[in-house]
């Protein structure tokens, strides 16, 4: 299974404060809420996934977190 969703790192604080968001749209508008902070580029990543098992271990194991998955760059 593959679960595809738009990502923005926050360069100010810790990772768990990053955009996650279903739309680039909505990415952006949670950044534009939060005009405090410095985001990076809002980048579409993908997470190849076996089961919902899979999804959570890749998600909350070493070098998971928002930015879990890959970039067409990756």
């Amino acid at each position: 299974m593959i679960l595809n969703y738009w990502h923005a790192q926050n360069m100010d604080d810790h990772s768990c404060y990053d955009v996650i968001a279903k739309t680039k749209k909505e990415a952006q508008a949670q950044i534009d809420a939060r005009s405090h902070t410095e985001f990076g580029p809002i980048e579409k990543r993908t997470i190849v996934y076996k089961d919902a098992f899979d999804l959570l271990e890749q998600a909350t194991g070493e070098g998971g977190g928002r930015g879990t998955g890959s970039t067409k760059n990756e």
